[in-house]
């Protein structure tokens, strides 16, 4: 289990190649002396600007104030989630249920929701409760074996109790192999090669150009 901020953040680190060097990389395609630097390997320092430098900038300071923006907003949206890792959303959902029920908790679950009150009311289960002081919604990826639960909680929140026995109770889970790390190991192998090489050929010009 990890807090939805920490999970974010390794997302935001994962595609931070991306958002560093794609993301600019396009945006340079507007000014002439990078366009030069990136098809001819010239230095931008000793090409003269053109006319399409200034919108450069623009688009370069908005792209910046985009992804700071952008990446507190998610950071702040995460807070009130969860991440599961290598947990098949089946079994997430029963042991999920046993802890609800040991914890003598009233709930209920309509479709991904699941609606529950510290009060025990055994009449109340299997059914909703409009007297529910949390929401839980389940966001299941069975593909990656990752479920989010995302809480939706008022004053006399539950959520840490519940978190809390959860991760007792997953501890105790035995865990498949999940061969998505092996898709994104490969991924990632492939991108750092294309990389390099990139970065070869692009020293091979400059070095041809002396």
């Amino acid at each position: 289990m990890v807090a939805g901020t920490w999970d974010f953040a390794g997302v935001l680190l994962g595609v931070s190649g991306l958002l560093v060097l794609l993301g600019p990389g396009i945006l340079s395609s507007f000014s002439q002396p990078w366009r030069d630097f990136w098809i001819h390997a010239r230095n931008p320092a000793t090409t003269r600007p053109d006319e399409g430098s200034d919108l450069w900038l623009l688009l370069a300071g908005l792209y910046f104030i985009l992804i700071v923006a952008g990446s507190a907003y998610l950071v702040l949206r995460q807070r009130n989630a969860t991440a599961i890792y290598n947990i098949a959303p089946a079994v997430l959902e029963e042991v999920l249920a046993e802890v609800l029920n040991g914890l003598g908790f009233s709930w209920a679950r309509s479709g991904s929701r699941i609606f529950l009150s510290p009060q025990i009311s055994p009449s109340a289960k299997g059914m909703a409760s409009a007297e529910a002081t949390d929401i839980l919604t389940l966001e299941p990826f069975a593909a990656l074996a990752h479920v989010t639960l995302r809480w939706e909680s008022d004053e006399g929140s539950v959520r840490e109790e519940v978190e809390a026995e959860l991760n007792r109770a997953l501890a105790r889970i035995y865990t498949r192999y999940n061969p998505a790390s092996t898709w994104f190991i490969g991924v990632a192998a492939s991108l750092i090669c294309l990389t390099f090489l990139n970065l070869v050929a692009l020293l091979i010009q400059l070095i041809l150009r002396r």
